[in-house]
């Protein structure tokens, strides 16, 4: 039989243990064979409350664990014993929301840690080390009592209870420590019926990809934005974020079609040099997306086209003239006199000559142009 709490007197602590592993493994991952980093494993806690922890379990698809463990009972300190150290239980609760919500006060200790080759020092609770001190496995208590409690006011403990995701709950146990093979058995279920799930590291790329996606669509960057969503669907194919990503990429898409469409419009004598300029710029964008080849043919239509040809052999010539002018200016800045003296003379030869950037070099070089004037070059 359980032990009881009434509802008198009850402060109760919850703290959140949610798995901070990097990816969903089903077994303890392996030391490196003579390792001095040989911590004993124990579940990490979640820093949050009881709704903050819903809503992880939620977004991350992964089960929501309770452990109730009532202080000073021989039960529930043979449920503390036995249950929380398994290590095959750790292993399955990295793919998992996990509480553990203890009322008592104890002693606190010094641990020392290696981490990443350094030894740390630092103080947790004696009893329940995955906390930094009492208060914390104490916080919630009062809420779980509130939610947990039965008919007659009591909270009986120990006690393991399974959600899924959308807080169903799938296996509960009131009395003494539950068989492990029960236990593990009921939580491989619910993870398989759950389905693929997010680490908490993935969560929060998955959440950072998408205020990146939502920005850049407002900015009207449409390729950064669709990146920013197929990041979303390289991590997760299925639910609310992966909908959102899809809706996301597809807008993003019919963002750029329209300014596609609009630049297209523009490739008519007087304006063909600018859009055309908008065209490779979006082209060098959308390298490797699916607007690719769209835009390359786009811009092999424009050069074929006999009205507008002209305006962007200019466009181009005068392009290069500025990648001289520039590479020139930065050679100066190098003290690289000889170079940059070879490519501002190209600027002032017949082909660049009359292009802004040749115009400027024989301004500031009036010597050198004439000298080329002279050769004929």
């Amino acid at each position: 039989m359980g032990s009881r709490l009434s509802s008198s007197g009850a402060i109760l602590t919850v703290l959140c243990a949610l798995s901070a592993a990097s990816e969903p493994v089903h077994r303890a991952p392996a030391r490196p064979a003579g390792s001095q980093d040989r911590v004993k494993p124990v579940l990490v806690p979640f820093r949050g409350d009881l709704d903050a922890a819903r809503r992880s379990a939620r977004e991350r698809n992964v089960p929501l664990v309770y452990h109730l463990i009532l202080e000073g009972e021989e039960q529930n300190d043979e449920y503390r014993r036995q249950v929380l150290p398994n290590r095959e239980l750790i292993a399955l609760s990295r793919n998992a929301v996990v509480i553990i919500s203890n009322n008592g006060q104890h002693k606190l200790k010094q641990i020392t840690e290696q981490v990443e080759g350094v030894r740390i020092e630092r103080q947790v609770c004696s009893i329940y080390p995955m906390y930094e001190n009492c208060h914390q496995h104490r916080a919630m208590w009062d809420p779980l009592y509130e939610e947990l409690k039965e008919e007659d006011g009591n909270l009986y403990c120990p006690q393991i209870r399974i959600f899924m995701p959308d807080g169903t709950e799938v296996y509960r146990l009131t009395s003494d420590p539950p068989p492990m093979n029960t236990v593990l058995a009921q939580l491989k279920r619910a993870q398989k019926e759950a389905g693929p799930s997010l680490t908490e590291g993935e969560l929060l790329r998955v959440k950072r990809h998408l205020l990146d996606g939502a920005r850049c669509l407002e900015g009207r960057l449409w390729m950064d934005a669709w990146r920013a969503h197929g990041a979303v669907l390289e991590i997760l194919a299925q639910g609310a974020f992966a909908d959102e990503a899809r809706k996301g990429a597809e807008a993003s898409l019919a963002g750029f079609d329209i300014e596609i469409e609009e630049v297209r419009e523009r490739l008519v004598p007087g304006t063909a040099a600018a859009a055309y300029a908008r065209l490779v710029a979006l082209a060098a964008d959308c390298a490797r997306t699916p607007r690719e080849r769209r835009l390359a043919d786009l811009i092999r239509k424009a050069e074929r086209d006999r009205a507008i040809k002209e305006e962007i052999e200019t466009w181009k010539l005068e392009r290069k003239a500025e990648e001289l002018w520039s590479d020139a200016l930065a050679l100066l800045a190098e003290e690289q006199d000889r170079k940059a003296e070879r490519l501002f003379r190209r600027l002032l030869r017949k082909n660049y000559a009359q292009t802004p950037a040749g115009l400027r070099a024989a301004e500031r070089f009036p010597k050198w142009a004439a000298e080329e004037r002279a050769s004929g070059k």
